[in-house]
């Protein structure tokens, strides 16, 4: 109950915190140094290229992953982020959205929040060989983000032609902070991932925990203590980032559509996820931390990343909003449940 109320305190300190800055901003209180754009993006690049490599690195350097099926480890992340996708495009069906909103609630449906949250869950209740798995189970996640719902979201944008062109002056905003374009092509796109810092640095830091796993060398005690300051501390930076852009208007009338994304995030992708590890043994590797790893980032809710391309394609931002609010809110009942999951119905 402790590590519940730990992670509920840490997360609504760090939203409160760059919501108050925000609102002490808008009133004048307060006059940032920077643009507030500018200063969210070098908070985010802080935990993300900074704080988070070293994580990545010191944890896995300790980590049990060198079993044969941990191989699918990925494979599973990447089939909760499409299957939720998926879920969200047939109730899109299902609830007569319009084009705009389908565009809209299928990235909702495949953006998960597996760094901020996710990685601090997995980190408060399995420890640091828990966390050094996030970075295997999230290792497609930034490809599906740019090679599928970027230009999923294009194509339900008002700017669509169907020749791959754009046009309109409200097509070349993309300022996500992360340099790829994939409207221009897959294959461009994936160069450009290779290349974009977020994605190349990430994996480097986990080749290098790897390395250092297989060389045999000794981990440093202090990295221990290093860790259990940096992991908290990279997500109370990238939600203080999120606090700082919260909007919240037109969301009452959003509020079906968003309770249904809230139950595909935090029951349909799990169960699909949690059957498709049983499948592949996770439960018989390392006592069965994999699994329990699993469980916890598949039910995950709405990534604040679901807020990008609505807004830079024009889409439907309010059901954007509302998606996102609603299925990070659940976390308050998902929580709990996952902690008795782990605890007492786990082998």
């Amino acid at each position: 109950m402790e590590k519940i109320l730990y992670s509920f305190i840490l997360i609504l300190l760090g939203l409160a915190f760059g919501y108050a800055i925000q609102v002490l901003n808008n009133k004048g209180r307060i006059q940032f140094v920077i643009p507030e754009l500018r200063a969210r993006k070098l908070m985010q690049t802080a935990a993300l290229l900074i704080l988070s490599p070293i994580t990545i690195v010191t944890s896995v350097w300790i980590s049990s992953w060198n079993h044969p099926k941990m191989i699918a480890l990925p494979g599973i992340g990447l089939f909760a982020l499409a299957l939720g996708a998926l879920a969200a495009a047939f109730f899109a069906r299902i609830l007569s959205l319009s084009r705009a909103q389908t565009g809209t609630y299928v990235v909702s449906g495949g953006f998960s929040n597996l760094g901020s949250l996710g990685a601090l869950f997995v980190f408060i209740f399995l420890g640091e060989e828990g966390f050094a798995l996030v970075a295997f189970y999230s290792l497609f996640e930034r490809f599906f983000y740019f090679l599928f719902g970027f230009p999923f979201a294009r194509r339900h944008s008002r700017f669509y032609s169907g020749s791959g062109n754009k046009s309109g002056s409200g097509a070349n905003r993309y300022s996500s902070g992360a340099s790829s374009k994939p409207e221009k092509g897959s294959a461009a796109a994936f160069f450009r991932l290779l290349i974009d810092p977020y994605v190349s640095v990430t994996f480097l830091a986990l080749l290098s925990g790897i390395l250092l796993n297989l060389s045999g060398l000794p981990r440093p005690e202090a990295f221990g203590r290093v860790n259990s300051i940096l992991i908290p501390l990279s997500s109370f930076i990238l939600l203080t980032s999120i606090g700082m852009a919260m909007r919240f208007s037109r969301m009452k009338q959003y509020i079906k559509p968003a309770l249904i994304m809230a139950g595909i995030k935090s029951l349909l992708v799990p169960a699909s996820a949690m059957a498709l590890a049983f499948t592949f043994g996770m439960q018989a590797i390392a006592g069965g931390l994999p699994l329990r790893v699993i469980l916890i980032l598949s039910a995950m809710p709405v990534g604040f990343t679901s807020l990008v391309p609505p807004t830079i394609y024009e889409l439907d931002v309010d059901l954007a909003n509302t998606n996102w609010l609603i299925s990070n809110a659940s976390l308050v009942l998902v929580i709990p449940v996952l902690w008795i999951i782990l605890r007492y119905l786990l082998p």
